[in-house]
């Protein structure tokens, strides 16, 4: 998905439920959510992506710990932990959500489609990669009216400072 994608978690979100919410891009719970990776105590793994992105939310020994368990997180925790990346009222979720939505989508379209795709590899591939795929990716980002745009907006800035 080149867009951000938040989960807004509402209420429980146990096990599929935990894995898809850490699947998106972020996460944003109210005080009231919580979180289990709770396979264990039904004989099952986390077979949702959550061995894939739970460590990479919040560290390998702790994912494992979470996962051993599958222990309950409350949201509190849970942001403390960075499973959670904002915290909101249970009334005020998916206006908080939308907002957030309409903040990461303020930018180009382009630049951040590109910088999530190359981000989101780059756990897995070296340095060299991801910074020769970010100067494949800015010459592209050159090459669009949203780039040709911000530059025009940013001189006429500067002609009407200079006046």
């Amino acid at each position: 998905m080149p867009k951000p994608v938040i989960a807004a978690v509402n209420g429980s979100a146990n096990g599929l439920g935990a894995d898809m919410a850490l699947a998106c891009d972020f996460v944003i719970a109210p005080e009231d959510a919580s979180f289990a990776w709770s396979y264990i105590k039904r004989g099952l793994i986390p077979d949702g992506g959550g061995m894939y992105f739970l460590p990479r939310r919040v560290g390998l020994s702790l994912a494992k710990q979470l996962i051993f368990t599958g222990r309950k997180v409350e949201a509190a925790e849970a942001l403390s932990l960075g499973i959670a990346d904002r915290m909101s009222r249970p009334d005020a979720l998916l206006t908080d959500a939308q907002a957030w939505a309409r903040e990461l989508s303020a930018g180009s379209a382009a630049a951040l489609a590109l910088s999530k795709s190359i981000i989101d590899k780059s756990f897995e591939l070296p340095a060299e990669q991801v910074f020769a795929q970010g100067s494949q990716a800015q010459g592209i980002c050159y090459t669009t009216q949203e780039h040709r745009d911000a530059v025009l907006v940013f001189l006429n800035a500067s002609k009407e400072k200079q006046a």
